[in-house]
């Protein structure tokens, strides 16, 4: 490469100086990458030899992983519950809980300019 005189840059055309810039950063973000695998490689090293779990290295540095205890958990208790529903065509009697999209029938009446209000069950 080319050596830059940091003292003249001003005198470069603007294309060179893009060319240039275009350069440093592409060069800058290979060092950043190079600097970043080398420093986990020495991390793993060190916690290969050191016999040190990750969880042990997480908990040192502030991080929670997920644990036995969590995975043992019990789901939500309203995770597969039916939900009431909230709304009701008149019509055909079809309910829907007021969740997740909109039915067409619903959609329907308030494009009509009615009122969720009026669907609402009681």
């Amino acid at each position: 490469m080319t050596e830059i005189d940091l003292n003249n840059l001003g005198a470069l055309s603007l294309e060179a100086l893009a060319d240039y810039k275009e350069k440093i950063e592409k060069a800058f973000l290979e060092k950043q990458v190079e600097n970043k695998k080398q420093a986990l490689d020495q991390i793993k090293s060190l916690v290969d030899t050191g016999g040190i779990t990750p969880q042990e290295l997480a908990t040192h540095l502030g991080f929670t992983l997920g644990t036995a205890e969590a995975a043992e958990k019990p789901a939500r208790k309203s995770k597969g519950q039916k939900i009431p529903a909230k709304y009701s065509d008149p019509v055909t009697g079809k309910t829907w809980t007021g969740r997740g999209m909109r039915p067409k029938w619903f959609s329907a009446y308030i494009d009509q300019g009615r009122k969720a209000e009026e669907f609402e069950i009681k």
